[in-house]
């Protein structure tokens, strides 16, 4: 009894720790018990005609004990309704004994290891309601039939009875239980059933006042599950091939349960502001590609990954250098230097003789010049006036390119300040008058010509020199006068930088 006792205290403590079992989740239920029986029948309730003995009252007028080793199994199966009720069927198997030796010494009636099928359908009534409780007080109602077999002993006239014909009672039981659950699945259930029956002559004594009755204790485990498989997510998936339990309702899984990632980033779509990001980025938690730089190209494509903030830049992430000339725009404090000029830090041209002329530009990059000589100095005095004489002293016999041997003391002149001067180049152009007609350009290139070749003849540079015929097309004096002609039929000499 003691035993007993302390079982009840122990599963009391454990209820009131937190929440699982059978559930809308798991309705079914699968209980396996062992099962004490005890006889409460005429024999029992009676030592005479006019006195009773309570069954509780364990040795008054009785050698009835709650120790006797009336033993077996049961087994439940169980449908969850509601928060309040179960409905199931139960079905156990046991002994009942009974012996009487006090009534009148020496005499004894009982019957012996008689063994009880018991079955039947029941509603358990959960008296919390409380489906996330692991403690679970309930009262049991049923309905159902027992079968008793191998009754033997004495009766209370003291003759002995067998019978080999099993007795069948039908059954009303009402009980009082306690469940405890473990897990989702697992709980333990202890229940105390009493149960009336439809028969008095169970124990072979009938008294008529009241039909035999049995208390059955269950202890046991309970197995909680379902037949259907279960989608704890409503993804569609279930929950033992789902992966990724748990998933948000509404949002689109692949056939693991998993939340699709599309560019498979490592963020779900339902969670990705960039959903078609490249295998290559590396994002941020919200699916973007990470831009370290802020400049509008993520890192993966910039190519130029730390550019200041204030920077423009390229489609690769670099700082724009509009001038091609190495230094970013927002470094540049000369933007738009032409192309081939070797700059400063700053990203201006260098102009080494400080002529304002940039060196790129400048045709005469160590000596300071003016722009209009591209950077070299004005042409030489002297050499104006070896050019302004050879403008009018240059003669050629009349009608052909042979120069005449009294110019070319003049054209010597001009060898000498060509050669004085390496920085100068010279443009040639030879013109007509306007007699000899069509003749006129092709006379005009033939004297440009031959004044060239006699320059390189005397050691200047082809290079430098360059030789046009204009014909009788730039004239600079009338072609009416014989003194206009005269003055237009010229080769002039131009230096160039």
């Amino acid at each position: 009894m003691k035993n007993f006792k302390t079982l009840v205290v122990f599963v009391c403590l454990l209820a009131f720790t937190s929440s699982f079992a059978q559930t809308r989740e798991n309705p079914w239920a699968v209980g396996l018990y062992g099962v004490k029986s005890e006889y409460l029948g005429d024999l029992n309730k009676f030592s005479n005609e006019y006195t009773t003995s309570n069954v509780f009252n364990e040795y008054q007028n009785t050698t009835y004990n709650f120790n006797s080793l009336n033993v077996g199994g049961a087994l439940s199966i169980d449908r969850f309704l509601n928060n309040y009720f179960d409905a199931g069927i139960y079905g156990s198997y046991s002994s009942m004994s009974f012996e009487d030796n006090i009534t009148k010494p020496g005499f004894i009636r009982s019957f012996e290891s008689a063994s009880l099928i018991n079955g039947n359908l029941h509603f358990r009534i959960k008296i919390l309601g409380d489906n996330e409780s692991r403690f679970v007080p309930f009262v049991n109602v049923a309905g159902g039939a027992a079968i008793y077999n191998d009754l033997s002993g004495i009766n209370y006239k003291g003759d002995t009875v067998s019978t080999k014909d099993p007795v069948i009672a039908i059954t009303a039981t009402l009980g009082l239980g306690l469940e405890y659950k473990i897990s989702d699945k697992f709980s333990i259930r202890y229940q105390s059933d009493l149960s009336w029956t439809s028969k008095d002559d169970v124990d072979y004594y009938e008294r008529s006042k009241s039909n035999d009755y049995q208390f059955q204790h269950n202890l046991g485990i309970v197995y909680s599950f379902s037949f259907k498989k279960k989608d704890k997510d409503k993804d569609g998936v279930f929950d033992k091939k789902d992966n990724c339990l748990g998933t948000p309702l509404g949002v689109q899984v692949d056939s693991l349960g998993c939340p699709i990632d599309t560019d498979k980033d490592g963020i779900a779509d339902y969670l990705d502001k960039c959903p078609n990001t490249s295998t290559k980025a590396k994002v941020d938690s919200l699916g973007c590609p990470i831009d370290t730089d802020k400049d509008g190209i993520a890192d993966y494509m910039d190519k130029c990954p730390k550019t200041p903030a204030e920077a423009k830049v390229d489609a690769n992430g670099c700082a724009i250098d509009t001038d091609k000339d190495g230094v970013a725009d927002y470094l540049d404090k000369c933007p738009n230097t032409g192309i081939g000029a070797t700059v400063d830090a700053n990203g201006c041209a260098i102009d080494t003789d400080k002529d304002g002329v940039a060196d790129y530009l400048d045709k005469c990059p160590e000596e300071a010049g003016i722009v209009e000589n591209k950077g070299c100095p004005e042409v030489k005095e002297e050499v104006k006036k070896v050019l302004t004489k050879a403008l009018q002293g240059i003669q050629f016999q009349t009608g052909k390119d042979i120069i005449r041997k009294k110019s070319l003391e003049i054209l010597d002149d001009v060898v000498l300040a060509m050669n004085k001067n390496l920085s100068y180049n010279l443009e040639i152009n030879g013109h007509t008058d306007n007699e000899g007609g069509a003749n006129n350009l092709e006379l005009s290139q033939k004297r440009a010509d031959a004044v060239k070749n006699y320059l390189v003849e005397k050691g200047v540079d082809t290079k430098r020199l360059t030789a046009k015929g204009f014909g009788d097309t730039i004239p600079i004096a009338s072609n009416n006068t014989k003194k206009g002609r005269s003055e237009n039929r010229r080769v002039e000499f131009k230096i160039v930088f």
